[in-house]
């Protein structure tokens, strides 16, 4: 248990930062959002990611859009690919996302489990390249294994 010890702190002090309403609360939602589908707790996961979401306008925050990546995989963990196409196309739309491209990396990977490797090639290099412009390591990271997981499933003799 202690390995997972610090998983749940986001959780811990959520209400305390939502009654002080604290600019990084969407940060901490999202990653007490993070914390409950990694531990199968699915409920929790969507209602923390669509918190989330929900105060994206809220100029009182700092905006941060990962939720969306997370409520796609409860989606595909659910069996609903339509929805965790549509959350990750509506993070990587979102303005936020401009600052790390973390929604944008995770497109071919989502694309790729929901069985549409042929439009995850096609557009893994414009990811690739629109991330790496972003600079931040773990969206480069996620864009690259989103492109080898297209490119694994591709027939070679096309190629």
């Amino acid at each position: 248990m202690l390995r997972e010890e610090a998983a749940g702190w986001a959780e811990e002090v959520v209400d305390l930062a939502r009654a002080a309403r604290h600019p990084r609360l969407i940060v901490l939602l999202t990653w007490a959002a993070s914390s409950a589908w990694a531990f199968q707790r699915l409920g929790d996961a969507k209602r923390f990611g669509h918190e989330a979401i929900a105060l994206l306008d809220d100029a009182t925050f700092e905006p941060f859009v990962w939720a969306y990546t997370d409520l796609a995989q409860v989606a595909i963990f659910e069996g609903d690919e339509a929805a965790a196409e549509k959350l990750v196309k509506a993070g990587a739309a979102h303005p936020a996302d401009r600052q790390d491209r973390f929604c944008t990396a995770s497109g071919p990977s989502f694309l790729t489990r929901i069985g549409r490797h042929d439009e995850a090639m096609q557009t893994a290099d414009f990811v690739v390249a629109q991330v790496t412009a972003a600079g931040m390591p773990a969206s480069v990271a996620m864009a690259l294994w989103g492109k080898g997981l297209a490119f694994a499933e591709a027939d070679r003799r096309r190629l």
